[in-house]
């Protein structure tokens, strides 16, 4: 085995730095290259050194092994403030309108929201908003056929409104859009559609009543209001609709 070697003073990559849960790998690459350095022979490893070098691993005083130990703390508490600021992020843009472009990469989401929206509010809401993103698991799971197409319909909406209303565009505005409605009622009878099938009911069931980074999980009727809501939200548009047809 060739011994690969780090140029003096060189780090990880920024993109692993990024990634807090990839810490301990970059933990045992560093701890590989040192050990391997050490036990080479003109640049070469023997198996014997190599299989010694992979047994210290499982010393429990080792650097690796503390790296394991605290790494779960540090996942949890980088998912948690990824949770909290994408909460921020939504509640900010539906106060002040849309906001910049890169602020509307997740309208799929909010378009998926929007019809269990009044279950977010209120001093103890029927669906607390920490588990928003259990929802989305299930969300993304079940729209791989046509979330791309519901998007680029969303963004065509956006687009024309926008010329109406420039930076005055509020998230109102959007729902209450005909159009909006029509996509609304294609994505929602897809989506539940997917939920009566058996993949979609293990996902309903192992992602939704998942844990949160908190540790916590939505009940039993917490999550039975959220699919009343898509439910009825679903048929009441199709009503909406048919009755707008029936008047024409």
């Amino acid at each position: 085995m060739t011994v690969p070697v780090r140029p003096a003073g060189s780090k990880p990559s920024a993109a692993t730095g990024r990634l807090a849960c990839l810490d301990v790998v970059a933990v045992a690459v560093e701890m590989v290259r040192r050990l391997a350095q050490e036990k080479s022979r003109h640049g070469m490893v023997n198996l014997a050194e190599l299989n010694k070098i992979l047994d210290s691993f499982a010393d429990s005083h080792c650097e690796f092994a503390h790296a394991i130990a605290s790494q779960p703390a540090k996942c949890a508490a980088a998912n948690v403030a990824a949770a909290h600021a994408a909460e921020e992020g939504e509640r900010a843009s539906s106060q002040t309108g849309f906001g910049p472009l890169s602020g509307r990469r997740d309208m799929f989401h909010r378009l998926m929201v929007r019809p269990f929206e009044v279950l977010l509010d209120g001093q103890t809401p029927a669906f607390p908003r920490e588990f928003l993103p259990n929802f989305f698991k299930v969300l993304d799971a079940g729209s791989t056929g046509w979330k791309s197409k519901t998007e680029s319909a969303c963004r065509t909406v956006l687009q024309a409104l926008a010329i109406d209303h420039g930076h005055q565009l509020e998230w109102e505005v959007f729902y209450s859009d005909i159009r909006t409605r029509h996509i609304m009622i294609h994505s929602l009878r897809q989506f539940v559609s997917f939920l009566e099938t058996p993949s979609g009911q293990w996902m309903w069931e192992n992602a939704l009543f998942g844990p949160n980074p908190n540790g916590r999980r939505p009940n039993n009727a917490q999550c039975q209001q959220l699919y009343d809501a898509l439910c009825a939200s679903w048929r009441a548009l199709e009503m909406e609709m048919a009755a707008r047809n029936d008047s024409r």
